[in-house]
């Protein structure tokens, strides 16, 4: 699949989220839980994860809004155009290498946290505050 996922409702449970999930595919939207086994496992990961994620094609994303709207699975207040919401959660400063705005800020060595792990049964974060372009995966300073 080329199309890029958009999430259009985040919960905080996962019967929540299949609510959701089976109201979408009644109306034919084909759409996908993210982070579901991660909230299950622990629940306080939940939060950390940012929620059961409910995602569904780009071109689908205004129209499932509306869908959970009318199902009273989406706040009203809360309600935008879920491209925007996602837009705005990636925009950052272009990447030197392909000049994509869609980037998030790396806050730890991941290798580095790893080792730490087995060696010393606890995570070492050491902060880097380093970008990465999510479409080519460049790491740069920010």
């Amino acid at each position: 699949m080329s199309e890029r996922l958009i999430t259009v409702a985040v919960f905080t449970t996962g019967t929540q989220a299949h609510m959701a999930r089976i109201a979408l595919e009644d109306a034919g939207i084909a759409c996908f839980i993210a982070d579901e086994n991660v909230a299950t496992v622990n629940w306080l990961w939940t939060a950390a994860v940012g929620g059961i994620k409910l995602q569904v094609i780009e071109p689908d994303a205004p129209r499932a809004a509306e869908i959970l709207r009318a199902h009273g699975q989406l706040p009203p207040e809360k309600a935008s155009d879920a491209a925007a919401v996602e837009q705005a959660e990636t925009a950052g400063p272009p990447c030197p290498a392909c000049g994509s705005t869609s980037s998030c800020i790396e806050r730890f060595s991941l290798p580095v946290a790893l080792v730490s792990i087995l060696l010393l049964g606890f995570p070492l974060l050491f902060l880097r505050r380093r970008r990465v372009c999510r479409k080519c995966g460049r790491r740069w300073r920010a």
